[in-house]
């Protein structure tokens, strides 16, 4: 079985686009403006969190 050349050519496209894709997420990424955003995102799963509700519930039992 023997691919026809077009495919060779397609694949290569594809390569290109998906790299050009990922090199392009990175930059945007590290672009200065997003620092803040990801900063304080960073630090959310450190927060501590108690809901009103919570609170409560100790107390009733």
């Amino acid at each position: 079985m023997t691919l026809d050349p077009l495919w060779g050519q397609l694949i290569g496209v594809v390569t290109l686009l998906s790299m050009l894709a990922f090199i392009g997420i990175w930059i945007w990424l590290w672009l200065p403006q997003h620092k803040r955003k990801f900063d304080r995102l960073s630090r959310l799963p450190m927060q501590e969190t108690t809901r009103p509700d919570d609170e409560h519930e100790d107390n009733d039992r």
